[in-house]
């Protein structure tokens, strides 16, 4: 009888550790986007219909956060 292999075992916990830790990360990103694009219209005096615009620029200041 063969022997069975514990090797893609171990890789799908280290696949799902990964993935759990990027999904994490993501959502931790997402939480910081959504309060610096809330900080932005609160600043433009709650002034409705820019939401995607203050989006992108919350973006824009974190990547630029990141990379400095």
């Amino acid at each position: 009888m063969a022997r069975k292999s514990t090797t893609g075992t171990t890789k799908e916990k280290v696949s799902s550790s990964k993935v759990s830790q990027r999904s994490s990360h993501q959502k931790d990103l997402s939480e910081e986007v959504r309060k610096i694009a809330y900080k932005l219209f609160e600043k433009r005096g709650c002034t409705p219909g820019r939401d995607l615009d203050d989006w992108l620029e919350a973006e824009k200041q974190i990547k630029k956060r990141i990379k400095a």
